[in-house]
C-alpha cells in the first residue's frame, strides 16, 4: 500500500498495484502506435516517460498516499491533527498515548469495519467518554499517473466520517476545495479499490493484537491462514471456485444452446417451406385481388346506371315536390286571404260593438231621460188629480152655491158673495184648461220619447244580430285555420274535427261491434297524381269523411258513438254512415272505359277493398273520366 506512515504499534508494507488501464500515460502525440504482439522497447518507455515527468512534475507523486490525519472526540483524543512526510513516518509515544488511535482512525476513514481493529465491534465505543460525537478525518493525495477523476475531486481527496454515540455513521467526500462531492459509502469503496487499499488486510495494516497473536501462536495451520489471508489466496481460491462453477454452468448453457440451435435449424427449414408456401399464396392473393378489382369496376358500372335511374327518380320527385310546394304556396295565399277576411270581419266585429257601445248610451240617456219623463208625468198626473178634487169640491160647491143662489134670487137680496162665487168659478176653468193643455203637451212629448225609444231598441237588437253573424262567421273561420293547422301534424284531422274523438271510441267500444267499422273513407285512399285532386275531391268528396258498417246493429252503435262525439249544435259536422256488406277483393267484370281514358279508379290507391266497392257503388269511379280541358270533355260527350 502506498502509505507513508507507520506506526510502533503495527507496520505498514507495500502492496503490488493493479495496472488500471484508464491511467496509462500518453507518451507522446508523435508515437508510433504498436502492434499488441510487438515487445515493448523498455529503454524508449524510461526515456519517454523521463520527458513526460519534466513536462509535469506532478506525474512523479504517488496518488493515493496519506496527506494528513484529523481526529476529534475519538478515543483518547479530542482533538488531533498532523500532517505525514513523503517516506517513512512514524508515531512515537507511551503506552496509551493514543498511538493506536491514529491507525484506528485511518482504517475506520477509508471504510473499515469496527471489529477490523480487535477492539470492539460497536463503532459508537470510539467515541471519547462523555462527548455525543466523533470525528475522524484523512486526506489522499490524487496526483500522479494513478489519479482518479481529477476534474472531479481536484488533487487531493479528504473524507470525513462522523460517529454517534447511537452507532450511526455517515460519510463525506470532498475535493480539494472543501466542496461535498459525495455522502455515499459506495463512492469510498471506489476510491479505496482505484487506490489498492487493503483496510482489512494484515499485511497493510496490522494492529497490535494481531501482531501479538501472530508471533505468540505455534499453530502452522493458524499461520498459514494468516498467510492466505495476507497475500489474498485465499480470495483467488474462492473467485477460483466461483469462476469454476459458473464455468460448468456456461458449459451446460453452451450444450443447452446447440441443442436449441438444432431445433431452431430444423424450425427454419419448416419456416421456409411455409414462406415458400405463403408466398404462392401471396401470388394468388395478388390474382385474386386482380380479379376483385375488375369485379368491383363492374359493380361501379352497374352502381353507376343504378345512380342514373336514381337521379331520373329523384328528378321526377323533385318535379313533383316542387308541385305540392306550388300547391302549398297556394293553400298558404288562401289562408292568407282568410286571415285578411278574418281580420276584416274583426274590424267590422268592432266597429259594430263600438256603435253597440254608442247605441247602449243613447239607450241609457234615453232610459234616464224616460225616467224623468215618468216622474214628471207622475207630478203632473198628482197635480191633475189634485185639480179634479179641487174642480169637483169646487163643482159642488157650485152647485150649493146654485142652489143658494136661486134661494137668494128668491129672496132677491143685493148680497155679493154670488158674483165671488162665480168670479172664482171662471177662475178655476181657466186654471183647469191650463193644467189640461200641458198635461196634453206632456203626453206628446211621452209619445215622441217613446217612439225614440222603440227606434233606438230596435236599431241596437239589429247591431246585436249583426254582431252576433259576425261572430258566428269567426268562429267558424278561426274552426277552420284550427282544422287546417290539425291537419298538418294530424292527416286523419282532415276528415273532420271530431275525427281523432271518434276513432277513439270506436277502438274503446270495440268489443260492442260485430265488425269494426272502416272510416273515415279518405284514410284507406291516396292520390297518384296530384294534378287531379281538385277534379277528384268535386267528384268523391263528401263520402271521404263517412263510415261504413257491415249491419245495422253496428251502425246504431256508431250513430250513438257520433252523437257523442259531435254536438247537436254542430249536426252538420257528423259523417255519414253506410251499412253494406265487407268485401274481400274488388268486383269483377267491371264496365270500364277505353283504356287510353283516365279514370278516377286508376287515379286512387285504395288499401281496403270494400272502400273500393263503395266508391264504385256510390260514386262510380270506375267510368268516370278525367279531362285535361273542358274542350276535349265537350268532344268526347
Amino acid at each position: 500500500m502506498p502509505k507513508r506512515g507507520s506506526t510502533t504499534s503495527g507496520t505498514v508494507a507495500p502492496v503490488p498495484r493493479k495496472k488500471q488501464k484508464n491511467v496509462e500515460p500518453t507518451y507522446s502525440q508523435n508515437t508510433e502506435e504498436q502492434d499488441e504482439n510487438t515487445p515493448l522497447n523498455h529503454s524508449n518507455y524510461f526515456s519517454q516517460l523521463s520527458q513526460l515527468s519534466k513536462q509535469s512534475p506532478d506525474l512523479h507523486k504517488n496518488a493515493g498516499t496519506i496527506l494528513r490525519v484529523s481526529v476529534k472526540n475519538f478515543m483518547c483524543h479530542t482533538f488531533l491533527e498532523f500532517d505525514f512526510n513523503e517516506n517513512l513516518n512514524m508515531v512515537i509515544g507511551n503506552n496509551g498515548s493514543g498511538k493506536s488511535a491514529v491507525m484506528n482512525a485511518i482504517t475506520l476513514t477509508l471504510g473499515g469495519r469496527a471489529t477490523s481493529t480487535s477492539r470492539c465491534s460497536n463503532i459508537g465505543r470510539f467515541i471519547q467518554h462523555g462527548k455525543s460525537f466523533a470525528e475522524i478525518s484523512v486526506v489522499l493525495c490524487n496526483q500522479g499517473l494513478e489519479a482518479i477523476d481529477i476534474e472531479r475531486f481536484g488533487r487531493s481527496i479528504t473524507i470525513t466520517r462522523k460517529v454517534t454515540v447511537k452507532g450511526s455513521s455517515h460519510y463525506q467526500v470532498k475535493n480539494e476545495y472543501g466542496k461535498i462531492v459525495s455522502e455515499r459509502k459506495d463512492t469510498i469503496d471506489t476510491i479505496v479499490a482505484h487506490f489498492n487499499i487493503q483496510v482489512d488486510n494484515p499485511m497493510c495494516m496490522l494492529n497490535q493484537d494481531i501482531a501479538k497473536n501472530f508471533l505468540n501462536t505455534k499453530s502452522t495451520k493458524e499461520k498459514y491462514n494468516f498467510f492466505l489471508k495476507a497475500t489474498q489466496l485465499q480470495k483467488m481460491v474462492a473467485d477460483l471456485e466461483e469462476n469454476t462453477v459458473e464455468i460448468r454452468i456456461a458449459k451446460g448453457l453452451l450444450i443447452d444452446h446447440v441443442k436449441k440451435r438444432k431445433e431452431i435449424q430444423a424450425q427454419k427449414e419448416e419456416l421456409d417451406a411455409k414462406l415458400k408456401f405463403a408466398e404462392s399464396v401471396r401470388n394468388a392473393k395478388s390474382n385474386a385481388d386482380n380479379l376483385q378489382g375488375h369485379l368491383e369496376w363492374a359493380e361501379v358500372i352497374n352502381h353507376e346506371k343504378t345512380l342514373a335511374e336514381t337521379e331520373k327518380k329523384l328528378a321526377e320527385d323533385q318535379y313533383a315536390v316542387q308541385e305540392y310546394t306550388n300547391k302549398r304556396d297556394a293553400l298558404i295565399d288562401d289562408m292568407k286571404n282568410e286571415k285578411s277576411k278574418r281580420d276584416e270581419l274583426l274590424r267590422k266585429a268592432q266597429e259594430v260593438a263600438n256603435n253597440a257601445i254608442e247605441a247602449k248610451r243613447i239607450h241609457d240617456d234615453l232610459e234616464r231621460q224616460m225616467k224623468l219623463f215618468n216622474k214628471e208625468k207622475r207630478d203632473l198626473l198628482h197635480e191633475v188629480n189634485k185639480l179634479e178634487k179641487e174642480l169637483q169640491l169646487q163643482t159642488e160647491l157650485k152647485k150649493k152655491l146654485q142652489k143658494k143662489i136661486e134661494e137668494m134670487r128668491r129672496k132677491a137680496t143685493g148680497n155679493n158673495d154670488y158674483e165671488k162665487a162665480c168670479q172664482r168659478i171662471n177662475e178655476l176653468h181657466i186654471l183647469i184648461n191650463e193644467q189640461r193643455q200641458i198635461l196634453s203637451m206632456k203626453e206628446n212629448e211621452q209619445g215622441n220619447f217613446r217612439q225614440l225609444y222603440d227606434d233606438e231598441r230596435q236599431t241596437l237588437f239589429n247591431d246585436q244580430s249583426t254582431l252576433k253573424q259576425h261572430e258566428d262567421t269567426l268562429r267558424r273561420k278561426r274552426g277552420g285555420i284550427q282544422q287546417l293547422k290539425a291537419a298538418k301534424q294530424d292527416r286523419v284531422t282532415i276528415y273532420g274535427r271530431y275525427t281523432l274523438a271518434i276513432l277513439k271510441e270506436i277502438d274503446r267500444n270495440a268489443h260492442r261491434f260485430k265488425q269494426i267499422p272502416i272510416g273515415p273513407v279518405g284514410k284507406h285512399i291516396r292520390l297518384v297524381d296530384r294534378k287531379w285532386a281538385i277534379a277528384v275531391e268535386q267528384a268523391i268528396g263528401n263520402s271521404m269523411q263517412g263510415y261504413l258498417c257491415s249491419c245495422r246493429d253496428d251502425e246504431r252503435v256508431l250513430l250513438e258513438i257520433l252523437s257523442r262525439c259531435v254536438p247537436a249544435q254542430e249536426m252538420d259536422y257528423r259523417p255519414n254512415v253506410t251499412v253494406m256488406k265487407y268485401q274481400s277483393k274488388v268486383y269483377q267484370n267491371l264496365r270500364l272505359p277505353p283504356s287510353s281514358f283516365t279514370t278516377i279508379l286508376s287515379m286512387l290507391q285504395i288499401d281496403n277493398p270494400t272502400v273500393t266497392c263503395f266508391l264504385i257503388d256510390h260514386a262510380r269511379i270506375e267510368q268516370r273520366v278525367l279531362m285535361d280541358n273542358y274542350e276535349t270533355a265537350r268532344r268526347i260527350m
